[in-house]
């Protein structure tokens, strides 16, 4: 019964948007496992500070590079509504948008990298100057991240998901070629270690960058034209300031009070927090990919006032996405003594992070639906209720992390203690509004 429903119209729909982006997902995870394995290898101290610079400068990413969602938001509303010049401007102001930001937090990055990570991060001697070197290097990524993020949502507008797949494959290949190369000296190349894993990683996106764009002009969907930047800004900024202002709290100030509360515990801690982080990443590509399938398609809806179609697509999107987490957890726990040694080779950190993988699933059964009912509200135009509810809730669960692990000295379990608490008042606080759809959709 459950099959033949999953293989429904609506769903099949649903999977030819959603599958794509899993896939993308996939080259996107090799990517970063790659680092981890290789960051891994080079010492325990480099692989928490690369941990710690990394989650940092995504959370950074994910603020500025929410007017990429915005756009998917306005860009589906757009093509609900057949507006094609409406789509196209949209498409140009991102691009422009997301150079000149990136131009300018590599400047910030550069100048104020080294002291940042002293203060906040407690780095010191050579540990210090490799982990500034590496920041002010992979700190290009913003740019270009913002860059690919904009492309992504155009090809998921307009249906043309594989180039996604296309361009992530290409880059996720070359990505294992350059930092093999450049991180042990291989091929002729200098050993650069950590320097080499940032390097590696950019050429990655730039490669990544360059088929998107030739994918964009083999069907013309950039063209130069005359539009209103300022217009443009305007009305969409009453999306995109909500999205920066949530993104702002659950992925930048989250990601620094977690990290600052993980390096009072140990460098140990803080690496088996990031090796998990990782392995739990693959389970949950289905999650973002169904999440983003959510936001598109609802968007569009939106655009076409189909409220059946709004009401409908979360939950089977949802399901989809609990589907393919519990496949992938069965085997991650299967092999929960392995999949710690593609990473890294330091047993100690093997065995502490094999411990702690069945909490790590378990907590994040909740992110699944907390994700997908946060893209579906933004959507249909509550993003400015998400973030106030996501303001509230995030601010009580740093308090309550910061309890369980500085002051009740749980250390890691305080950790996972808060994070499930968050996860599951946010995906309750969610669910009940968004069954209350008369109140929210415009």
């Amino acid at each position: 019964m459950i099959l033949k429903k999953l293989n429904s119209i609506e769903y099949r729909k649903i999977n030819a948007l959603a599958l794509p982006l899993i896939l993308n997902n996939v080259t996107a995870m090799i990517i970063g496992l790659c680092d981890d394995a290789m960051a891994g290898r080079i010492s325990v101290g480099a692989f928490a500070a690369i941990g710690m610079i990394v989650s940092t400068i995504n959370s950074i990413t994910g603020v500025v590079g929410a007017a990429a969602v915005a756009f998917n938001i306005i860009g589906g509303r757009c093509n609900g509504e057949k507006d094609t010049d409406g789509l196209h401007d949209n498409l140009l102001f991102n691009i422009v948008y997301s150079i000149v930001v990136g131009l300018l937090f590599f400047v910030i990055t550069v100048l104020t990298g080294k002291f940042l990570l002293k203060t906040i991060y407690h780095f010191n001697g050579k540990l210090l100057n490799q982990a500034w070197e590496y920041m002010s290097i992979f700190s290009i990524s913003i740019g270009l991240n913002m860059l690919l993020f904009t492309f992504s949502s155009y090809f998921k507008i307009v249906k043309k998901t594989k180039y996604i797949f296309c361009g992530n494959l290409s880059a996720s290949i070359l990505n294992v070629i350059f930092d093999y190369a450049l991180i042990f000296g291989h091929f002729g190349m200098p050993k650069l270690g950590m320097k080499g894993n940032a390097i590696g990683s950019i050429l990655a996106m730039i490669i990544n960058l360059i088929v998107y764009i030739i994918a964009s002009k083999a069907h013309k969907f950039i063209f130069i034209r005359k539009i209103d930047f300022y217009e443009i800004f305007k009305n969409s900024a009453g999306i995109i300031i909500p999205l920066m202002g949530q993104e702002l709290l659950e992925s930048t100030v989250m990601v620094v009070a977690m990290n600052y509360m993980l390096s009072s515990i140990g460098v140990l801690p803080v690496s088996v927090y990031n090796l998990l982080t990782s392995v739990i990443s693959i389970a949950l590509m289905p999650m973002y990919a169904y999440s983003q399938t959510s936001l598109t398609i609802i968007s569009e809806k939106t655009g076409a006032k189909d409220q059946a179609g709004i009401k409908r697509t979360p939950g089977r999107c949802l399901l989809m996405a609990l589907v393919f987490y519990a496949g992938i957890s069965v085997i991650m726990l299967i092999l929960k003594n392995y999949i710690p040694g593609i990473i890294t080779d330091d047993k100690k950190l093997i065995l502490a992070a094999s411990s702690f993988l069945p909490t790590m699933v378990l907590i994040n059964v909740m992110n699944i639906p907390n994700n997908v009912y946060k893209y579906s509200l933004q959507a249909v135009g509550a993003e400015k209720w998400v973030f106030m509810a996501s303001l509230f809730i995030n601010g009580f669960s740093i308090i309550v992390i910061f309890v369980f692990t500085v002051i009740l000295h749980m250390e890691l379990w305080g950790i996972f203690a808060g994070t499930f608490i968050n996860y599951l008042i946010l995906t309750l606080v969610f669910l009940q509004r968004y069954r209350k759809l008369e109140f929210v959709v415009k």
